[in-house]
């Protein structure tokens, strides 16, 4: 159906003349004999679809970014865990400096082993200046990307993102809102609806088919503007047409085949779109509740390296430990540190990754629709 209204207007330059043509109301409806319900209720379904994608499409960016602002606070994490843990180690070898000296001084050391500890205080300076150039840097990228500049100027204390993440998620769950809620999923059940709709309109252009066109509308015409709105004419029509394919010579039915052709390989390349999706989805729930696992074990062994490696920096005051187990020692708490934080930081981004891909949270068992919304409310 279309309803519209038009007014003309037409000036004779040779006669000095206004001609006002006025169409107030114009109503035009078309409906096919067969077919006309479906491809209605079709369309509609699209219509509904692409709606429903349009919110699911703005719940995925706010998603984007979201994990970016995650991301730039992980980067922080990380140069404030290397700052700390070189900061700490520094102040352990400049003690342990002074120590060398005094066991060199008395022979219980030699110029070289002297030299290893040297060396290693220098590392651990050099480490904690950068590590603390990083931090800085850091700050400043999150800060700019959350518009908090002030931040910069204040003494802010980076904490270990807290443990309150689901310590299992369900791969059911997680496939069931990822079905229902991603614009990709969405997106490709649209594809499928058009799919159908185009066969369908393939089927209908081979077969007994017609319209009924109907037509009512009002008009006028007039020298002057006003009265081109004045007692305007009624006009109504019917125009019914039948299309009854006679001679086709084969044209229509290569055209029907080539239609369900490109139906069937859209639906397989749907279908398997989907499937790799929901692969991707299960792949990612694996790896979740894979990492909270590390996470525990990686968390006790960066614990117990610092711990060792102070044990071990006592004993070496007393000469009961060489320079080369020391060394080894603070290699393996640096070792210890990266896993630590791999471990938080892959727990973190799998948890975005299908909070994204399911626009839900499991945390706080909401779908992220009506998250946003009390969040505006």
């Amino acid at each position: 159906m279309n309803i519209s209204s038009r007014l003309n207007y037409l000036h004779e330059f040779s006669n000095h003349r206004d001609r006002f043509g006025s169409n107030p109301l114009n109503i035009y409806y078309s409906q096919p004999f067969i077919g006309g319900l479906y491809n209605y209720k079709k369309q509609r379904s699209i219509q509904y679809a692409q709606y429903n994608n349009s919110m699911k499409q703005y719940c995925s960016e706010i998603a984007d970014i979201q994990i970016q602002a995650v991301n730039l606070f992980m980067s922080l994490f990380a140069s404030k865990l290397a700052a700390d843990l070189s900061h700490k180690n520094l102040l352990i070898s400049d003690s342990l400096l002074i120590v060398s000296k005094a066991l060199l001084d008395n022979g219980h050391f030699t110029e070289y082993e002297y030299h290893q500890v040297e060396l290693q205080q220098l590392n651990n300076q050099y480490a904690f200046e950068n590590s603390t150039k990083n931090y800085r840097k850091a700050l400043r990228e999150l800060a700019i990307f959350l518009n908090k500049m002030e931040w910069t100027n204040d003494k802010i204390e980076v904490m270990e993102p807290p443990f309150n993440l689901p310590l299992q998620i369900d791969e059911k769950q997680a496939s069931f809102y990822a079905r229902q809620n991603n614009p990709f999923v969405l997106s490709q059940e649209k594809k499928r609806l058009k799919a159908e709709q185009t066969l369908f309109t393939a089927k209908m252009d081979n077969r007994f088919n017609g319209n009924i066109n109907i037509t009512y509308g009002l008009n006028q015409y007039a020298d002057r503007f006003i009265d081109a709105y004045r007692k305007p004419d009624y006009t109504q029509g019917i125009v019914i047409g039948v299309q009854i394919p006679i001679f086709q010579w084969g044209i229509n039915r290569n055209k029907l085949r080539i239609a369900k052709n490109n139906y069937q390989s859209s639906i397989i390349e749907i279908d398997q779109a989907e499937a790799d999706f929901e692969n991707n989805v299960r792949n990612i729930v694996e790896n979740y509740n894979h990492n909270i696992n590390l996470w525990f074990v990686a968390t006790k062994s960066y614990k117990l390296s610092q711990e060792q490696y102070l044990l071990l920096s006592h004993k070496f005051r007393s000469g009961k430990v060489s320079v080369y187990e020391l060394a080894s020692a603070q290699q393996e708490q640096y070792s210890a540190m990266q896993k630590y934080y791999n471990a938080i930081q892959n727990v973190w981004d799998s948890f975005c990754t299908l909070r994204k891909a399911t626009l839900y949270d499991f945390t706080k068992q909401i779908e992220l629709k009506d998250l946003l919304s009390n969040v505006n409310d």
